[in-house]
């Protein structure tokens, strides 16, 4: 969650004057400061590799005077309440400029997430080592652009395994990254963070917020889906070895007698297999495995909530939902920030479950 102080949320959650901000810029400084912009909207996703997309919708006359080259144009997006300090959401590139008939050009953004997915490696990557794994992922990140940054707040302080790379940048990130239970994204300012994945913990962690129904509530709307679709009570992480050594295999299960999805119940066996080369030790493989079973348990009870206009969320944020009379506690995986004051804003979310599983 963007930090801000305990007034600005107060204004937040209450009623203001949405205020949006949109400036255009290159490598070489601003090129325009707060372009007006007719619509639009920004989209931010967990364990994406391009967390924060969205399309502006703007006069044909910008374009005209040569903003919003899809070649080498970025744009860097702030809202707020009016007389507060506005708040980043969006930094990253011009990918498209469409102009249709209706006398708009509509312009889809990508964060700094893109750059790292369209560099492939032009030749196989052979990790550094020794070292840690957050090292290594800065390592990848700079061979892309020296300038972007990697934030380091995870725990996890596995040695970087003995590994090549063929071609896939981003999916180096992503194993990476899951071998420490981590998660990377792009942030709201152009650079990466590398953070615990929530479901790691098997305790709830500090809540960004809490949002309440009712007449003095912050939520709009609020839709609850129980689900089975995705579930899998079991989940086998295979270690797979460079050295062609057998694999290590972990298995996990929901064996608590008392869970809707009990391994062997009424819920039934459903069992997932996720395959690792990034994982060096039978604890860390445990851990892995552990995390992602209750990760995927936690699509058991998913909601997507309407706030006003509340841009300092950020997916992978522990929040408490007061629904009802009933209190859970969600992990957000999706937020949408209007840049339009007409709009809420749209959270989609997943239940936070800790339950610690023992190896099968």
């Amino acid at each position: 969650m963007y930090a801000i102080s305990d007034d600005y949320l107060a204004a937040l959650m209450g009623s203001h004057e949405m205020v949006t901000q949109v400036d255009v810029f290159d490598s070489d400084g601003i090129i325009a400061a707060d372009v007006p912009i007719e619509d639009g909207s920004i989209t931010a996703t967990l364990m994406s590799d391009v967390t924060r997309s969205g399309t502006l919708s703007v006069a044909r006359h910008l374009r005209d005077a040569g903003l919003f080259d899809p070649l080498t144009h970025r744009v860097r997006i702030h809202t707020g309440a009016r007389g507060w300090p506005l708040i980043p959401i969006f930094t990253g590139r011009v990918q498209d400029a469409v102009d249709n008939d209706s006398g708009l050009i509509q312009v889809p953004v990508s964060d700094a997430g893109q750059d790292v997915l369209d560099a492939d490696f032009e030749q196989p990557w052979r990790a550094a080592t020794p070292g840690l794994i957050p090292a290594e992922m800065q390592r990848i990140l700079h061979d892309v652009d020296p300038t972007f940054a990697l934030n380091v707040t995870t725990t996890g302080t596995a040695a970087t395994p003995e590994i090549t790379w063929e071609t896939s940048r981003g999916e180096a990130m992503d194993k990476l990254a899951a071998a420490i239970n981590g998660i990377w994204q792009a942030n709201r300012v152009g650079s990466f963070d590398l953070y615990d994945n929530p479901y790691r913990s098997t305790a709830v962690p500090e809540l960004a917020v809490v949002l309440r129904d009712g007449p003095d509530g912050t939520l709009v709307s609020c839709v609850e889906t129980v689900s089975r679709s995705e579930v899998r009570n079991s989940i086998t992480l295979v270690v797979e070895r460079a050295d062609n050594s057998p694999p290590l295999r972990v298995t996990v299960r929901d064996t608590n007698p008392n869970s809707p999805t009990f391994w062997g119940g009424k819920f039934g066996k459903s069992n997932r297999v996720v395959k690792l080369q990034t994982v060096l030790s039978y604890s860390e493989a445990l851990g892995v495995a552990q995390r992602v079973l209750r990760q995927s348990l936690a699509l058991h009870r998913s909601w997507r909530l309407s706030t006003p206009h509340f841009p300092v969320l950020d997916p992978g944020d522990v929040i408490g939902v007061w629904r009802r009379g009933q209190f859970t506690a969600q992990v957000v995986e999706t937020i949408s920030y209007p840049l339009a004051a007409i709009q809420a804003s749209s959270v989609a979310t997943r239940e936070l479950r800790l339950t610690e599983e023992v190896p099968q």
